[in-house]
């Protein structure tokens, strides 16, 4: 890595521009050229970035290779990981290719967090991370997007908009409570200060309809109840019994089509079985107490799941429901 001070590193390197940057920028705004701290690189994909940016030929490689062929060039390419985050910044901003900015994005965050050595003192690690939030908001990629908030919230990301694009992230994959949670300080609620006079008009106006329909849900959702208040029946030959069985949630089950009035209406579970290697577990839900005062052969009661257990840590790795 070569050394630079912090004035090289504030400066344009092209010297046909030479701007003066703030702290902390990634690449130039007046060029484009990306603040490199690697010049031993002579890998193709950085020869592209500069200095100084050959935005045509960046241009023709976004079209030439998909988003996953240019992450792997810039693996391959063994790019300070400052720099990456430098080239994702141009391939949205200059190039205007999202998907190909998310994947290099990914490439540099990741190479950060499992070598943090590697780490610039001006690397913006949480403006990175709130930039692939915000593209993968933008692409409907919804989980890879909370992920990506929680990861700008730990380096410092604290801005209402943000709560409430995060908020509603959370509401579209049925995590109401969490989302709620979430809301709650834009509004000053749990002795936060309010922030909604920060929102832009239209912003308010969805926070507070979200707001409100969460409210609701979580009013109506057993969000914190779980299979553990049911009474449960099973041999004792299959003791120990995985913690994870009674310990999943009732919105889990919600979330697999089961409605809540047949999940309020649950009374006891029965374990019929486990495999031989105790790898998945059968077991059956009833709204009655007793299981077996029907007396009807082949009654598994009002849904069965099958849960997946790691068998070494008693973790669950999923379930199904089965009717």
């Amino acid at each position: 890595m070569v050394n630079q001070s912090v004035d090289e590193l504030n400066v344009c390197p092209n010297p046909s521009c030479r701007q003066r940057l703030p702290p902390g920028g990634n690449f130039c705004t007046r060029c484009g050229t990306a603040l490199r701290r690697d010049r031993a690189s002579g890998s193709q994909i950085g020869a592209i970035f500069g200095p100084p940016l050959d935005l045509g030929a960046l241009q023709a490689q976004v079209k030439t290779r998909t988003p996953d062929q240019m992450a792997d060039d810039v693996r391959q390419s063994n790019a300070d990981p400052t720099d990456v985050l430098a080239w994702a910044d141009i391939l949205q901003d200059f190039a205007r290719a999202e998907d190909h900015a998310i994947a290099v994005y990914s490439v540099g965050l990741h190479e950060l967090e499992e070598h943090p050595e590697r780490r610039a003192p001006d690397t913006n690690l949480m403006g990175a991370w709130v930039r692939l939030f915000q593209l993968l908001c933008l692409k409907g990629r919804t989980e890879e997007a909370i992920k990506a908030y929680f990861k700008a919230a730990a380096h410092g990301y604290e801005d209402p908009r943000g709560r409430v694009v995060v908020a509603s992230q959370l509401h579209a994959v049925g995590h109401f409570a969490e989302a709620l949670d979430i809301l709650k300080p834009v509004f000053g609620w749990e002795g936060h200060q309010g922030r909604v006079a920060e929102l832009p008009p239209e912003l308010v106006t969805l926070a507070r309809q979200l707001m409100a329909e969460l409210l609701r849900l979580v009013a109506s959702s057993p969000t914190t109840d779980t299979l553990a208040r049911l009474s449960w029946f099973y041999d004792d030959a299959l003791n120990p019994i995985p913690e994870a069985l009674p310990n999943l949630a009732f919105s889990e089950v919600q979330r697999k089509g089961v409605d809540l009035e047949t999940i309020k209406s649950l009374k006891c579970a029965v374990i019929f079985q486990a495999s031989p290697d105790r790898k998945v577990w059968y077991v059956g839900f009833y709204d009655r107490t007793d299981p077996w005062t029907t007396g009807q052969s082949g009654d598994m009661g009002r849904f069965m799941i099958w849960f997946y257990v790691d068998p070494g840590t008693g973790s669950l790795r999923g379930f199904d429901v089965r009717r």
